[in-house]
C-alpha cells in the first residue's frame, strides 16, 4: 500500500513566549492510500492538535510529517490544498448559498484569481455532489439543509477539491445515530474508492466497526496504532476508556456502563429477550445470572417468536409478562420484601 503521509517521532502542541505545552509525544504512523483512518482519544488527548499539524495549520514541536515524503512545514499553501483537503468542525457561513455554490469553493485551488469554474470543473463539482448522494439538493440553500446534510455538503466541497486525503475533524458530531452511520458509510465508501480519510471521532463503536486502522491518543501524550482488531486483542483500547464507571466487554464487542448492584436474580434462556432484561434490570440495581439451575426465584425467557417472561417462585410459575416495564416492577417489589423478611 502506498504512503501518502508518514509521521515521524513527532510532537505536537503550542508554544508561546513564555511556555511551551506539549499534548502529543513520539507520534509514529503511517496514512496509506485507500484507508479509512479513525483518530481516537479523550477530550484534550491532542486529537485536533494533531490533524492540524498534519495539514500545515500548526507547527510541530518536534520530528517532522512527510506528505509524499516532503515536509509539510516547507509546502506552499497552494500545493498543500492540492494534496489534502480539510473538514473542520468550525461553523461555515453559509446564508444566500447553494449546495452547488459551497461545493464549487473546493475547486479554488485551480480556479486562478477570478475563481470562475470551466466545464470540467462544474462536472467535478456535480459528480462529487453526486458521490455524496444529495445530487437532488444541488439547488437549495445550504441553510435550509439539515445538519447531516450539511456535512454531506462539506465532504462533498472536499472531494471536489480533488486530493487523494481528505481530513475530518469530528464529522459526525451533533448527528444523531441514523446520520452519524450514513456518513460514516460515505467516508467508509470513499475510502474503498481510493481515497485516504482520516477523521477524529468520538464515535467509538463505529469506528470499530467501519475503521481499517485506529490512531489512539492517550491522555498521558502517548500514541498507539494498528487495526481495531488488534488493538483490542492488545487491550489497547480498554486501558483508555475503561473507568470506573464504564468497562469494554469482550462478549458483545462494546462498552457496556458498569452498574451498582444491590440485588441478583437467576434467569433462564438466551437471545435478545434477556439481553433487554439484562438492560432493563441493571439500571435498577440488580444484577442478571444467566443459569439453569432451579433457584427458589428466577425468570424464565422465552424468545420463540416475541419475547415473554415468566416469574417463577417456590418451584411455581408465579406470573407471566410481556411488557418490561410491568416485569421489572414486580422483580422490585418481590426482591424489596425478602430484603425486609431477611
Amino acid at each position: 500500500m502506498n504512503k501518502l503521509i508518514n509521521i515521524n517521532n513527532v510532537s505536537t502542541g503550542y508554544k508561546n513566549s513564555n511556555e511551551t505545552k506539549v499534548v502529543g509525544r513520539d507520534i509514529s504512523t503511517s496514512l496509506h492510500r485507500g484507508e479509512l483512518v479513525c483518530l481516537l482519544g479523550a477530550n484534550g488527548a491532542g486529537k485536533s492538535t494533531l490533524m492540524r499539524s498534519m495539514c500545515g495549520f500548526l507547527p510541530t514541536l518536534g520530528g517532522e510529517i512527510l506528505l509524499n515524503d516532503m515536509n509539510v512545514e516547507r509546502l506552499s499553501d497552494k500545493i498543500l490544498a492540492k494534496q489534502v483537503a480539510v473538514v473542520l468542525t468550525d461553523k461555515v457561513l453559509t446564508d444566500n448559498i447553494t449546495v452547488e455554490e459551497l461545493v464549487g469553493y473546493g475547486r479554488s485551488p485551480y480556479t486562478g484569481f477570478l475563481g470562475k469554474l470551466n466545464k470540467e470543473d462544474n462536472n467535478i463539482v456535480t459528480r462529487s455532489i453526486e458521490q455524496c448522494g444529495i445530487l437532488d439538493k444541488k439547488d437549495r440553500q445550504v441553510h435550509s439543509l439539515s445538519d447531516g446534510e450539511r456535512q454531506k455538503v462539506m465532504i462533498a466541497k472536499a472531494l471536489a477539491q480533488d486530493t487523494p486525503i481528505i481530513l475530518l475533524d469530528e464529522p459526525t458530531a451533533f448527528l444523531d445515530l441514523p446520520t452519524r452511520v450514513d456518513v460514516m458509510q460515505l467516508l467508509r465508501e470513499l475510502a474503498s474508492k481510493g481515497k485516504s480519510i482520516l477523521m477524529s471521532t468520538h464515535d467509538l463503536d463505529l469506528a470499530l466497526q467501519l475503521a481499517d486502522k485506529i490512531w489512539l491518543m492517550n491522555g498521558d501524550g502517548s500514541f498507539e496504532h494498528g487495526t481495531p482488531e488488534d488493538l483490542l486483542i492488545d487491550n489497547a483500547i480498554q486501558n483508555i476508556f475503561n473507568k470506573d464507571k464504564v468497562a469494554f466487554d469482550p462478549k458483545t464487542g462494546a462498552f457496556q456502563v458498569n452498574h451498582k448492584y444491590k440485588f441478583q436474580i437467576d434467569v433462564h434462556g438466551d437471545g435478545f429477550g434477556v439481553l433487554l432484561l439484562q438492560r432493563a434490570l441493571s439500571r435498577k440495581g440488580i444484577e442478571v445470572n444467566i443459569t439453569s439451575r432451579k433457584s427458589d426465584l428466577y425468570i424464565a425467557v422465552d424468545d420463540y417468536i416475541k419475547p415473554t417472561f415468566t416469574v417463577h417462585f417456590l418451584g411455581e410459575k408465579l406470573e407471566q409478562f410481556h411488557k418490561m416495564e410491568h416485569l421489572v416492577a414486580k422483580v422490585q417489589t418481590m426482591l424489596a420484601r425478602e430484603l425486609v423478611q431477611q
